[in-house]
Parts: C-alpha cells; structure tokens; sequence
C-alpha cells in the first residue's frame, strides 16, 4: 500500500502559495493559516518519506519528532516555528447555497487535540490498515451506534476513503445524517466516539434539511453530494441514487 507522501508535499505547496497570495492581499490571519498548513504537511510528508507517521498541529512538535538526522538545530525551534491555534478561524465554510446564505461548517483540525503518537511504518505490530479493514470497522461503528442513538439515519464515507485514494497516512472523513441536531454543527462532533475507530476521523454531522440544501456547485457540496459511498442507512432513509453503495 502505497504512502501519501507526495500529496502531502504537493498540498504544502499549495497552501505556501496561498500564505503569499493572503499576504500580499493583506488577509494576515489567513496567511498565518495557510503558512501553518502548508509548514506541518510538509514536516509531515518528511516523516512519512522516511518510515514514520506523526500527528497533531504543532509544527515544532513534528519538527523535534522526526528522526534525529534530520531534526534541524535549536535556533529553528526558537523562532516559534509553531504557530498559535487561537488566531485561526474555528471553522472553514463548507457549502454556501445560492440565494439564501446558508453556511455548514465544521471543526477546523487546528483546535483539535492530539494524543496520538509517532508511530513507525515498518514496525511489525503496528500496521496501517487498508480501505476496506476501516470500511467495515465504520460499518460495525454504524450499527452500534444506531443502536444508541435511533436519531441517526445514515453513515457514509467521502474523501480518499470513498474515491479510492485511501493510503497510509489517510484519516477517515465521515457524513453523519441524524434527524435533529441542536447543537451548533462546529460541536456535532463530540458526542460520538469516532476513537475507537482504527484511523483518525473527520466528522460532519448534518440534519436531511442540510443535506438537501447543500449546493453542488460548491467543493464541498458536490464531495458529499455525488462523491459519499454510503456505509449504513436505516429503511427510512433514501440515499440519492447517484450516489454508490459500498461494498
């Protein structure tokens, strides 16, 4: 199974050229944020080209866990090369429907904590699952937590995991349909125990009338609309037909 350490690399300069456009566009906090992206996927592809995954936002952190060759002196480290998370916006627009401005938003990956370590990729014990190992353990996760929580309607993957992508390195992006949800979408997350699944997991939990007015003209809005393979649905929900099925 094949690394993602080139995408890593290729999005990190992406988001470098994005720093300088915000900067010269005067967006100082976008520039702030995009230099930051674009500084941990690229320490992150560093650890991913020599055996070893690592996790979290705090790119100082990343820096000082990479293998010792490559760790650079203390002066680097001293420039706060790790950025503060409070600056950044706490969510990123998700779908904006035309003619009415309606914004679904989720959890920006730069406030969420990270307890998970450096773990080798060679290593014999731990072994980085495939596709369909996490598109059965989210599966098994669907059904028990159906069982819990009769609001939920259905589960279905998108992103590397649903497009074929999905490689070591690779988190797991997960749509939630729930009936009703009260609490503002940037905190739907929490209640449901997404640890317990193999891979890290971005969470997006909508109601049926968020997910019909996504907009498919939008990045996001045609990724779940047209993009999502639905892992679990109960009988009552009908998923759109040009949408597959998994395995």
């Amino acid at each position: 199974m094949s690394t993602r350490t080139q995408d890593w690399w290729r999005q990190a300069e992406r988001d470098l050229n994005l720093a300088r456009l915000a900067r010269d566009a005067a967006c100082h906090k976008w520039a702030c944020f995009a230099a930051h992206q674009a500084a941990e996927k690229a320490v992150k592809a560093l650890h991913l080209a020599h055996g070893q995954e690592a996790w979290g936002h705090v790119v100082a952190r990343l820096i000082q866990e990479l293998p010792e060759p490559l760790r650079p002196g203390p002066d680097l480290l001293k420039r706060r090369v790790s950025l503060t998370v409070t600056t950044f916006p706490r969510a990123i627009p998700m779908a904006i429907r035309k003619g009415r401005h309606l914004s679904i938003t989720v959890p920006c990956k730069a406030n969420w904590p990270c307890n998970m370590p450096v773990r080798s990729l060679h290593s014999s014990v731990i072994v980085w699952p495939d596709a369909q190992t996490v598109r059965t353990a989210v599966r098994d996760w669907a059904h028990q937590q159906a069982e819990m929580h009769p609001e939920l309607l259905a589960v279905a993957c998108f992103g590397s995991l649903a497009t074929g992508r999905f490689g070591v390195g690779s988190d797991a992006d997960l749509l939630l349909i729930v009936e009703h949800a009260h609490a503002d979408p940037a905190e739907r997350h929490r209640p449901w125990p997404v640890e317990t699944l193999p891979v890290p997991v971005d969470l997006v939990v909508l109601t049926p009338e968020e997910w019909k007015a996504l907009d498919p003209e939008t990045r996001f809005g045609r990724m779940l609309l047209y993009d999502a393979v639905w892992i679990w649905h109960r009988p009552r929900w009908r998923p759109p037909s040009s949408t597959p099925q998994a395995p």
